[in-house]
């Protein structure tokens, strides 16, 4: 997935189809379910500033080009 400009993560796994919702997206990343670059993340506010795999769950990934 492309994005124009730096991105918040939640709007990131919505958009990349990861999650259908915002809510379920803070809910995976309250229960460790969400990675960045295969380190888990523990804050639902980060902003995404560079290219990076996105992973929810354990078989479901997704590059983000951001920039």
């Amino acid at each position: 997935i492309a994005h124009p400009r730096p991105a918040p993560l939640l709007d990131l796994l919505v958009a990349a189809g990861l999650c259908a919702s915002k809510g379920e997206a803070r809910r995976l990343v309250a229960q460790d379910g969400v990675r960045l670059d295969d380190a888990p993340v523990k804050d639902a506010a980060l902003v995404v500033e560079r290219p990076a795999k996105l992973s929810a769950g354990r078989k479901r990934h997704v590059l983000v080009r951001v920039g």
